[in-house]
């Protein structure tokens, strides 16, 4: 083998481990710069002036300007508890207590092309002033492609894979300090077709 194919090959395999590793961390799959609670993660860094260059990576893909944590905290989710992928084939609940925020929006986007999902409903969100609570403050929701009684929140009716983003605005000190110490609502399975 010539120096030159060495050293072609050698090139070549570096820019795809390098790809691949960036891809990997730009997407929070592997690295220190999510935090992970239940189904919802969290970047760390979003909207800190010192974050690092994998997150504004990611958010600059996403098309994102994420604000200060001191202003919104944003969590997503593409699974449920037991750890499959959201999908508008199955019905999903949310059991939540009050979240320690001053406003919050739940809010249900398309995995891929958002541009191409059909809802049922022209709402794909609900927000600290619009969900109906028990006596305790407490809430549930449920999301499915077909009408539901309650707090219901329309899934995409093709069948698609969607991501759950909730967002809080101006949540607690200690949650700012300390998003680890959040309690947040639980993505359980339900029937699917």
């Amino acid at each position: 083998m010539t120096p030159f194919i060495r050293i072609t090959i050698f090139v070549l395999v570096g820019c795809a481990i390098g790809y691949f590793s960036a891809h990997y961390v730009i997407s929070g799959q592997i690295g220190d710069l999510t935090m992970e609670s239940g189904s919802w993660k969290l970047w760390k860094k979003a909207g800190h002036p010192d974050a690092d260059p994998y997150t504004k990576a990611h958010f600059s893909l996403l098309r994102e300007l994420p604000l200060s944590s001191f202003e919104q905290m944003t969590f997503s989710a593409d699974t449920d508890f037991n750890g499959g992928s959201l999908s508008s084939v199955c019905t999903y609940t949310l059991d939540s207590a009050p979240l320690p925020a001053r406003a919050w929006e739940l809010s249900v986007q398309p995995r891929s092309n958002p541009a191409l999902a059909t809802f049922t409903s022209q709402r794909t969100t609900f927000n600290a002033s619009n969900v109906v609570r028990n006596s305790q403050g407490n809430f549930r929701l449920v999301l499915s492609d077909s009408a539901r009684p309650g707090n219901w929140l329309p899934l995409p009716i093709n069948g698609a894979e969607f991501k759950l983003v909730l967002t809080l605005i101006n949540a607690g000190r200690k949650i700012i300090e300390d998003p680890a110490t959040l309690k947040l609502p639980e993505i359980r399975v339900g029937s699917c077709r």
